[in-house]
């Protein structure tokens, strides 16, 4: 393992697996690169892409026979000397590879995995059950609240009268930012005075456990949650998100068929307002997911570690098959 971000409490976790660990961080790219090529490699990972901790110059240079990208991006790497990169047939589905760099290699049914954490709260009935008065909500960060998402949320409240629509993000802890998307909100129809957005919640579990301040979540477009979709699902909540046209944009539609939900994935914006109006009004139906979501996630290949690390072995031994084989 080459080590380029800062390190925390995962870090030393994860530190304990590996046969060998070289601490990288703040080194060149040239130097990177020469460190792995001495320890002759034959396939090496990437699972920076361009993010903070990104090494891709060295990828570039070549440091391994096979090189492979996955997790960390939702996107093309764009390095031409970046051979594979990991996803499944949801994320990107047959006929996406113009798009990317990178020949595919479809992880199915899923190319994630989730553990939930040690200790979870227990689950709540949601908080119509006790007024009659629906929530939706998001927890996803701020940045993910594009034009089109506000205005499609503002069109969910119209079409569920007295609705709710409940905020969380960890940028909320800013009024300032907190008075710009509701002003957005506004501006898109939605009434002021069904507008709840809330301050963060440090803690893992009081951050779960305001799950029980909504009754069901919209997944925001085009860049979709993620853990945060996951969480939702583990408390209980369902999620309606908008199936796109790029990988970030097809995460939720990822999550929820491999929980067996693909009737909350909407093809179009009027099919998400429908399922979220239909959702709303079911009010059993609702009441079953609540009680039912958390066990169909932990049973799906969502939550299967070991299936999942078979899935990903098979992709790495394939890829360093096809190598072996070249003319």
């Amino acid at each position: 393992c080459y080590h380029t971000a800062v390190g925390d409490n995962v870090t030393q976790r994860l530190r304990t697996y590996a046969a060998h660990w070289r601490e990288c961080a703040g080194i060149s790219d040239t130097a990177l690169a020469a460190t792995i090529r001495n320890d002759a490699i034959d396939v090496a990972i990437d699972l920076s892409a361009h993010t903070c901790a990104a090494s891709l110059l060295a990828f570039h240079a070549r440091v391994a026979p096979v090189q492979i990208t996955y997790l960390a991006y939702p996107n093309t790497t764009g390095v031409r000397a970046m051979d594979y990169r990991i996803v499944d047939t949801h994320t990107d589905p047959v006929g996406t590879e113009q798009w990317c760099g990178e020949t595919l290699i479809r992880a199915d049914p899923c190319f994630l995995c989730y553990t939930p954490p040690a200790e979870l709260p227990g689950v709540s009935s949601g908080p119509s059950a006790s007024d009659g008065i629906i929530r939706f909500g998001s927890f996803n960060a701020a940045a993910k609240l594009s034009p089109q998402t506000l205005e499609l949320w503002g069109r969910v409240l119209a079409a569920v009268p007295n609705s709710r629509l409940v905020l969380k993000a960890s940028s909320f802890i800013d009024p300032l930012l907190r008075d710009e998307v509701r002003a957005q909100l506004v501006s898109w129809g939605a009434p002021a005075d069904r507008l709840d957005i809330l301050s963060p919640a440090m803690a893992t579990s009081d951050h779960l456990a305001m799950y029980s301040k909504i009754d069901i979540a919209l997944d925001p477009f085009p860049y979709h949650g993620t853990t945060t979709t996951i969480e939702a699902l583990l408390m209980g909540v369902p999620v309606v998100t908008l199936a796109g046209d790029r990988h970030a944009a097809r995460v939720g539609a990822s999550i929820l068929n491999a929980i067996g939900a693909p009737e909350l994935v909407a093809e179009t914006e009027d099919e998400y307002v429908a399922i979220a109006r239909d959702l709303a009004r079911q009010e059993q139906r609702l009441a079953i997911l609540r009680t039912s979501l958390r066990s169909r996630l932990l049973a799906s290949p969502l939550s299967d570690g070991s299936e999942h690390t078979r899935r990903i072995e098979n992709t790495i031994r394939s890829a360093w098959r096809s190598w072996c084989q070249r003319p």
